[in-house]
């Protein structure tokens, strides 16, 4: 086997074994058994006003609702999380909501994902620790953020999956 596959193999198994322990995780916080580790807060307050997100040149922010994704280059489950993102966040664009993602880390490394959210969302790389995720109190990846019309937070998560159940409150 050479060098690539064994790396690529090796892979593989880290995310498995990573996605194991975070459903885990969830199994035990939804069934009442307390968590060994639990997540640190990530995020802004639900029901404080958003945090300036400072769009680069020429990008306007959207007077109507937003939902922001912010992923770090480093992130695996962040790769792992875009095939459920990307469906609600070209459903939340077209009812006229503006989608940015913020991609902390240098830019090539981030190019990947950028490529996959090219046509849906705002895409803005900043480099580490990150400007715009410090502000958001983005502490663990991916985070997805829903601000209304009136720019209050009003849902925050890791999980794509929990966007379309928190999309009635937008």
């Amino acid at each position: 086997m050479g060098t690539t596959q064994a790396l690529a193999g090796y892979a593989a198994v880290t995310a498995t074994v990573a996605l194991g322990l975070v459903l885990l995780l969830i199994r035990r916080l939804r069934h009442g058994a307390p968590a060994r580790h639990p997540l640190p807060d990530s995020g802004p307050e639900i029901g404080r006003p958003a945090p300036a997100l400072d769009l680069p040149p020429g990008v306007e922010a959207a007077a109507g609702p937003r939902l922001l994704a912010f992923y770090s280059v480093d992130c695996a489950g962040c790769r792992h999380s875009l095939p459920r993102f990307l469906p609600y966040a070209r459903e939340f664009a077209g009812t006229g909501g503006q989608v940015v993602a913020v991609i902390v880390g240098d830019e090539r490394g981030g190019a990947e994902l950028a490529s996959f959210l090219h046509g849906i969302a705002t895409v803005v790389h900043e480099p580490e620790p990150g400007v715009r995720a410090q502000r958001y109190g983005i502490r663990l990846f991916p985070q997805y953020v829903l601000v209304d019309a009136d720019g209050q937070v009003i849902a925050t998560t890791h999980s794509a999956t929990e966007l379309p159940h928190l999309a009635g409150r937008a």
